[in-house]
């Protein structure tokens, strides 16, 4: 079973890089490097070994009042950028077809430095990753759940990679690049599976059939992946085809100037003149011309800012430009610290003539962020893609993914958009009417369905 009574030593790592034996290099040479077409020269491989079996009683009661029968869950491990880094391996209980199980590799979401080393993998009753993985054990899919650089700790060991997280984890938004690289290690390994579990059962793989599941900040790690993947490539296994559900895919600007405002700032979702409309427009026809999206998390309870109480002890940026400086001093201070070819890069705001706050990078960073992820590389997306989103998640906007689907589609690929009207980032609905409206529908357990449909078929 996984292991936590070492929670102390743990943090000492975090603080102290002390975790592993040699020191780990996070220093990135030029951003050029983090591009897509500079990952797509390098090899993805590995080789998955089984460590132990985690199945819980109580974890399989809980996942079989659907009727479904019990499945064994495991731990693996694989290298990744010479990390040992750990996966959950589901196992279906469902007879294993002729020509081997089906896969399904699930990118999991943003879990944060402190979390990280204490990652449980979606292995707990009510967690809905659990019930997410669960659905596609039970449809006759492996599903194998990478917890990503930094992330999980087995058998009192903790995964490599923590460093990354403390340096990369942040408003620079390049962490999402690493994990695209843990996943593609994992990719490369998934024929290794048979040997790694010899000792345990017999087990084929259909190694035609490995689809790629993400939701949140995994959706930006799967899409680079993809990318990475395309025809051209040096892969020897390949994904057939991919969902993204709440993806945070957007450029490492876009990100920037979304995500921190829309958590921290009032002006970001209000209209001109201080009221919520649902847009810019004020009642009295005043404009904002910073706002970004009309719906912060449902959380905030309401939308009314002078009902606010404890709400404004975190929405306390009065105005965007103030958050977003704060995330690029961020970004700025990691590129400045990490990027060898960097070095006293920064950035300027101001105001245009409509009032509108402009941002303007410096040479050095500009051109390369703006390559960086894979949200401008539709013309690599050569494998089925179906994304999932939200009306109202600020993390998964709308637009971005319509955005992503027509260039796709334009391009000779093949992309499906659905949206959710109501939900949250974790495609359940609220309890809030202004957020879930009356006719809402929970898309959680309807998307898994799309998903399994389009993922058995041909």
């Amino acid at each position: 079973m996984l292991k936590y009574s070492w929670l102390p030593f743990l943090f000492f790592c975090i603080q102290l890089s002390a975790c592993s034996e040699t020191k780990v290099d996070t220093s990135i040479l030029s951003l050029e490097s983090m591009t897509v077409d500079a990952l797509r020269k390098e090899d993805y491989t590995s080789r998955l070994q089984v460590i132990e079996e985690i199945t819980s009683e109580g974890y399989q009661e809980f996942h079989s009042k659907d009727g479904s029968k019990a499945y064994k869950t495991y731990m693996g491990s694989y290298k990744s950028d010479e990390l040992t880094l750990y996966t959950r391996i589901d196992i279906p209980v469902t007879p294993m077809p002729e020509g081997g199980y089906p896969v399904v590799i699930f990118a999991h979401g943003y879990v944060g430095i402190e979390a990280a080393p204490l990652y449980k993998f979606g292995y707990e009753p009510k967690s809905y990753y659990g019930a997410y993985i669960d659905r596609f054990v039970d449809a006759g899919f492996v599903v194998l759940t990478p917890g990503y650089r930094g992330h999980g700790t087995v058998k009192g060991k903790p995964a490599g990679g923590i460093e990354f997280m403390r340096d990369w984890d942040n408003g620079s938004y390049l962490s999402p690049i690493f994990y695209a690289k843990d996943v593609l290690n994992l990719l490369g390994g998934v024929h290794t599976m048979k040997a790694a579990f010899s000792e345990y059962q017999d087990l084929d793989i259909d190694l035609k059939n490995i689809n790629l599941t993400a939701h949140s900040q995994g959706g930006d790690a799967a899409l680079v992946a993809l990318a990475i993947q395309a025809d051209g490539s040096s892969m020897g296994n390949n994904f057939r085809k991919a969902s993204i559900w709440s993806g945070t895919f957007p450029s490492r600007f876009t990100q920037a100037e979304t995500y921190a405002p829309m958590q921290n700032s009032p002006q970001a979702f209000l209209s001109g003149d201080g009221s919520w409309t649902g847009s810019a427009v004020g009642v009295n026809g005043s404009i904002n011309q910073d706002f970004i999206f009309a719906y912060p998390s449902e959380w905030i309870g309401t939308l009314i800012y002078k009902d606010w109480t404890w709400q404004r002890d975190t929405y306390d940026r009065l105005t965007v430009a103030e958050s977003v400086r704060e995330k690029y001093e961020e970004m700025y201070a990691a590129l400045n610290a990490g990027v060898d070819t960097i070095k006293s890069a920064d950035f300027s705001i101001e105001k245009n003539t409509d009032g509108k706050t402009i941002y303007a990078h410096d040479s050095q960073i500009a051109d390369a962020m703006d390559n960086i992820g894979a949200f401008h590389r539709h013309d690599l997306i050569n494998v089925p893609l179906f994304l999932h989103y939200p009306d109202r998640d600020f993390y998964s906007i709308p637009k971005w993914n319509e955005s992503l689907c027509k260039r796709i589609n334009k391009g000779g690929g093949q992309c499906v958009g659905y949206q959710y009207g109501g939900n949250t980032h974790s495609m359940k609905l609220s309890k809030h009417k202004w957020f879930s409206p009356e006719g809402s529908r929970e898309g959680f357990d309807i998307m898994i369905a799309r998903d399994i449909e389009k993922f058995k078929s041909n």
